[in-house]
């Protein structure tokens, strides 16, 4: 039995299924190559953007000035400064967690004395793989000397350095008493001054108003974790992101980014640089300050 019509209508037939195999294969050949080849990121997708909280005080930017390049990083070989002094009242060491603004004047004292940092302990917990850990941390900053932004060196020689890290076994409160949270692992202090002081000074050629006024950066790293149960030293990987960490309070991002995902959040991200990082130190110096360290 034929199929009425069967026949009249073949030669379209035939055409229209050419043409739906041949749209086919063409669908199947692209989704093959698609799934051979990694697809690219969409324009500017992964390019980071500046966090608000980079600002000091909600408002104002702070950063080094060229006149100030390359800075010299002092990492201190386990020198700790818990007993560089106590104060009078409350016993506690100069160095505690609630003392932050006296640290540069603290410092600035050790190194102008023949003795002062001689005189120092070395902290407990400490070993000299956490200086390497904490050298790879500060170096992952470097990458920005290539934009010209900002250089900074290592130095051996403390009296060489305008930022210094120093160590301690667990930080304290004013009263001396120990900061119980399983994640303090370090602290930054500054002094900061006017921006447009110290350019007026320094056009003017005083600049030994400038280098009296000037007072190190301070960054204080704890050896160990876990002081509320077992103290155990800190893993070199925590301390490397919390040196990396640090750098970026050091370089000029003050607060502490919203994102988790950020070296610069208080959940120190993966470790590293992200994006949203880099975009905002980049942010920092290409404005002018209002603040130096």
């Amino acid at each position: 039995m034929k199929t009425v019509g069967s026949h009249s209508s073949s030669p379209r037939l035939l055409l229209g299924m050419l043409a739906l195999l041949l749209i086919l294969g063409l669908v199947t050949a692209a989704q093959a190559a698609n799934k051979a080849a990694p697809h690219k990121a969409a324009a500017g997708a992964g390019a980071g953007a500046p966090y608000p909280q980079c600002r000091y005080a909600n408002s104002k930017i702070v950063r080094w000035i060229s006149q100030e390049m390359p800075l010299r990083v002092y990492i201190a070989h386990g020198t700790s400064l818990d007993d560089a002094g106590a104060d009078p009242s409350t016993g506690a060491p100069l160095n505690n967690s609630d003392n932050t603004a006296g640290w540069p004047d603290l410092v600035y004292s050790l190194i102008k004395s023949p003795d002062g940092l001689s005189k120092l302990h070395v902290a407990d917990g400490y070993s000299e793989p956490m200086w390497q850990a904490v050298a790879q941390g500060v170096n992952q900053w470097k990458r920005f000397q290539n934009d010209g932004l900002l250089s900074f060196e290592l130095t051996d020689d403390p009296q060489d350095a305008n930022v210094y890290i120093f160590w301690t076994n667990h930080f304290v409160g004013k009263t001396g008493m120990a900061l119980f949270s399983n994640d303090i692992r370090g602290y930054t202090a500054k002094h900061l001054l006017p921006y447009a002081t110290v350019i007026n000074a320094l056009n003017s050629g005083n600049n030994a108003l400038v280098e009296n006024s000037l007072r190190p950066v301070v960054v204080q790293l704890a050896t160990t974790e876990n002081i509320a149960a077992a103290p155990v030293p800190i893993s070199l990987t925590k301390l490397q992101a919390s040196a990396a960490h640090e750098m970026g309070h050091v370089l000029g991002i003050d607060g502490h980014s919203l994102n988790r995902g950020d070296l610069m959040s208080v959940y120190y991200g993966n470790g590293q640089i992200s994006p949203n990082d880099a975009a905002t130190i980049r942010y920092i110096y290409h404005n002018n300050p209002d603040l130096i360290p």
